[in-house]
């Protein structure tokens, strides 16, 4: 299944695609393109890698100060942005420059968006925690799903004056999910807005095909599916409902818990296991 397979048809509604092609999406910064531009060849090289991140000052202090976090645990301090790149590799700090970039593309004076960035970045914490103990998905993508998944939500945000009340009604209903009131309200949902960033900024494609499908948990019964899609929503779900223990899951999460657990083969006994640890990880991040 192709990227533009996963999106609604024009033919269906064409309204709702003229919508979204309203939402104004951030185009890629110049950096990025020099360094996605530079990744492509057939043997990167670190040296201009490195010269082109330390270009940009917040960028290098930014990606240092995630290497020395309790996200990596690394046995030395990483000092400068070529460290990283060896302590890190190539694939995982390109998906922490994607962040800090995306994040430095809307506007961060928003109450709602403050508190988005906040809870993106535990997710992204909790996700590359549990692809690492769980081996069932490379770290770096399950990280940088944590930060991208629900990326569609800030730029709705900014499209749809009445957004702010869609979150809230979504946060106070037992019925309706927020993707459902989504969908009602402004005829399109984050899941395909968030996709659709992913996909001009040209990420993997299983990463972009899993932010599209995050909230469609149909595709625990599909088997065409590639398993590392799957695995990313699963391990989003697992993350999403550990962050959430102490304030009480709610039933949309609860029902999609129980299939990411099944999806994964987790064991309730285990899940308390992961919990307690990533709490204690959590707290240690302050």
């Amino acid at each position: 299944m192709t990227f533009i397979e996963t999106l609604p048809k024009p033919s269906e509604d064409q309204a709702a695609q003229d919508l979204i092609r309203s939402i104004p999406i951030p185009p890629r910064p110049s950096l990025l393109i020099q360094l996605q531009r530079e990744m492509r060849r057939d043997t990167p090289d670190f040296k201009v890698i490195s010269s082109l991140i330390a270009q940009d000052a917040a960028l290098s202090g930014a990606l240092l100060k995630t290497a020395n976090s309790a996200l990596f645990s690394l046995r030395r301090k990483v000092e400068s942005i070529r460290d990283a790149l060896s302590a890190l590799g190539l694939r995982q700090v390109m998906m922490l420059v994607h962040g800090f970039l995306v994040r430095r593309s809307f506007a961060a004076n928003h109450c709602a968006l403050l508190n988005f960035w906040e809870r993106s970045s535990k997710r992204a914490l909790v996700m590359t925690f549990l692809a690492r103990k769980l081996r069932l998905s490379s770290p770096d993508q399950a990280h940088a799903f944590g930060l991208f998944s629900d990326l569609g939500i800030p730029m709705l945000l900014q499209r749809f004056d009445a957004y702010q009340e869609t979150l809230q009604l979504a946060q106070d209903s037992a019925e309706q999910t927020l993707v459902m009131l989504e969908e009602q309200r402004h005829r399109t949902n984050h899941a395909v807005i968030g996709a659709l960033l992913a996909h001009n900024w040209t990420l993997p494609a299983d990463l972009v095909m899993a932010i599209r499908l995050h909230h469609d948990y149909s595709i625990f019964e599909q088997n065409q599916l590639p398993l590392e899609v799957k695995h990313l929503i699963s391990l989003g779900i697992i993350s999403d409902s550990i962050i959430q223990l102490f304030q009480g899951v709610g039933e949309e999460l609860r029902l999609a818990q129980a299939l990411a657990m099944e999806e994964l083969g987790l064991a309730d006994d285990e899940l308390e296991d992961l919990s307690y640890d990533i709490g204690k990880m959590l707290v240690s991040e302050g």
